[in-house]
């Protein structure tokens, strides 16, 4: 019986051992598979910014459906006046207002494109409150002579007045303190909210965008604004961009506060009949006229025409005037001056 019982236990222990080796030999048994598994990431979707059409520039660069151009009058009463912020501006009408001395009306193609502070700003005068009311834009000045401030009455034109504050920085470099006044953008946005402005216009632009070279020269110009001032710009075909200076060719690039010159891809020569409007003050008939555009290297002439519902250019022929994409300078002189523009 015990010898039964140890053939018994060596039996079942043999067994087992060839089970064990029988499961070591089979090649079909799962094996754990310890490789790291890699998950595929997506890279994250970058939503192109949405841009509206700069109705003075002809660029898609306004960030909102704002398109009501902003214009500030700037002082310009010497070639040493600091301004500040005056280079970001989209379009620019110079004009002289009494004793041969200009000013600049420079203005921004949305509200939200003004910057902090725009200035030196200076007083409202007929010229340029016809050119914004052309434009339909937002009219920004500190006061203004007596016909000015009547002309924006009469017109119904869209101001804000001496919503200003003084710059420090300009008080360093320009002295007197009414060539300090900058408008404030802080200001303004509240202004025109509790106002209820609308920041929108439904006007057309002053002319067409594409490229058109014209048959005279344009490398250089220079524009007697006055008997007394002259404008001068000139261009760089690397750029496609002209150069705003002081004065004459010779004389210093026309910078800002912070050193950036004024660049424009068009320059335009308003000709027209210019007039005393009392004892001090000047001011223009602006109704039709001839000019000179300047643009690309080259030069041709063009005509113009203004009323309180727009400002138009046109080819000599009557069709659209096409200008480079970017920004224009209007040099707005007598007619009596026109022979006495130099183009190289």
């Amino acid at each position: 019986m015990k010898n039964m019982l140890l053939r018994g236990g060596a039996a079942a222990v043999c067994g087992a051992l060839l089970l064990s080796l029988a499961a070591c030999g089979n090649s079909d048994a799962p094996v754990s598979d310890t490789t790291p598994t890699t998950v595929a990431t997506t890279a994250p979707t970058t939503v192109p910014e949405t841009l509206y059409d700069n109705l003075l520039t002809g660029e898609k660069s306004l960030k909102t459906q704002n398109n009501r151009p902003v214009a500030f009058m700037i002082d310009n009463y010497s070639a040493s006046v600091r301004q500040k912020n005056i280079d970001k501006a989209d379009l620019y009408v110079e004009a002289e207002t009494e004793a041969g001395i200009p000013r600049i009306m420079a203005v921004f193609g949305s509200i939200d494109s003004v910057p902090a502070q725009v200035g030196p700003c200076r007083s409202a005068r007929t010229p340029f409150v016809k050119m914004a009311k052309a434009l339909d834009a937002i009219y920004c000045h500190v006061g203004g002579s007596t016909l000015g401030k009547a002309m924006i009455k009469e017109k119904r034109l869209t101001d804000l007045d001496s919503l200003v504050e003084v710059s420090r920085e300009l008080k360093a470099v320009n002295g007197a303190v009414e060539h300090t006044k900058v408008f404030s953008r802080a200001k303004m946005d509240d202004a025109i909210k509790k106002r209820g402005i609308s920041a929108k216009t439904a006007t057309f632009a002053p002319y067409t965008f594409g490229e058109k070279a014209g048959d005279g020269a344009g490398n250089a110009v220079q524009v007697n604004i006055s008997s007394r001032w002259k404008v001068s710009f000139t261009y760089d075909a690397a750029t496609k961009q002209y150069t705003k200076h002081r004065n004459v060719l010779s004389s210093p690039e026309h910078v800002s506060y912070d050193g950036d010159p004024i660049r424009v891809s068009n320059v335009i020569i308003m000709y027209d009949s210019r007039f005393d409007e009392d004892s001090a003050h000047i001011s223009f008939q602006l109704n039709a006229g001839n000019g000179t555009l300047v643009s690309g290297g080259t030069s041709r002439a063009v005509k113009w025409k203004r009323t309180d519902s727009g400002l138009s250019f046109t080819e000599t022929d009557g069709t659209p005037l096409t200008v480079a994409t970017g920004k224009t300078y209007i040099c707005l002189t007598s007619a009596t001056l026109a022979n006495q523009t130099v183009l190289q």
